[in-house]
């Protein structure tokens, strides 16, 4: 088995940032905000209910 990682970190900052489609800030400070991504098309839920709201929450534990 290949013990090499699938993606690194240089590897990582080498690719292009995907543009969200709104940034919603919910404070004053430079890092209280929320990038949103909306999914394209009919369809997008997996098990094909057609409601794709959904909520991924990161803290993202920077210092």
């Amino acid at each position: 088995m290949d013990d090499k990682p699938i993606m690194t970190w240089p590897d990582l900052l080498t690719r292009a940032k995907p543009v969200a489609d709104a940034t919603v800030r919910y404070g004053d400070e430079a890092l209280q905000l929320v990038d949103v991504w909306v999914p394209k098309g009919q369809g997008a839920a997996p098990r094909g209910d057609h409601d794709p709201r959904r909520l991924l929450a990161n803290r993202g534990g920077r210092a």
